[in-house]
């Protein structure tokens, strides 16, 4: 679905009740997503990712899903917390070597610098959701996460992270391991 009726831009993606875009057709004025690729080209691709992440399962929940359908709690990657969500699409738009995404740019990037100045939050904090600032956490701390996955262990771990969690038929019981 695509929207020009609102003045600001984003978009969203759900794999319930069926695998669904929207996309607010505004192009950004400020921040972050301000770059030198297409800002559609951006969205879409980290849309996209949200509906190939939250959507995919594996063994006993794509089992059950086979003879249930598409019920909630068969969507074991919904229920990881909002940076893992976030991070892996950051992480996929992103191209630094080009600039291209979050992670390629320089006002990201000195987001994150701040907060290791300041102290990184624990994970109790990352967790809470987007509550205090900055506003943009969950992305921020979810694209370093799956950056440094993919620095530290290869790009292969970003992959099977989302495998292992892929799963799980209890939320955050993750068998993922780099």
């Amino acid at each position: 679905m695509v929207l020009d009726s609102l003045d600001q831009s984003n978009g969203l993606a759900s794999p319930l009740p069926f695998n669904y875009i929207q996309i607010v057709l505004a192009p950004p004025d400020e921040r972050e997503l301000l770059q030198n690729r297409e800002w559609l080209e951006l969205v879409l691709t980290h849309e996209f990712t949200h509906i190939a992440h939250l959507d995919k399962a594996r063994d006993a929940p794509l089992a059950f899903r086979r003879v249930f359908g598409r019920f909630l709690f068969l969507f074991p990657n919904l229920f990881e917390p909002g940076w893992l969500t976030e991070g892996i699409a950051v992480y996929s738009e992103s191209d630094p070597d080009k600039g291209y995404g979050r992670l390629g740019q320089s006002f990201f990037e000195g987001q994150m610098r701040a907060e290791a100045a300041r102290g990184l939050r624990s994970l109790r904090e990352v967790n809470a959701e987007g509550r205090g600032f900055p506003l943009n956490r969950d992305y921020l701390y979810g694209s370093y996460f799956f950056a440094f996955l993919a620095e530290r262990y290869g790009p292969k771990a970003v992959i099977g992270y989302i495998e292992g969690y892929s799963d799980n038929l209890i939320p955050s019981g993750s068998t993922a391991t780099p």
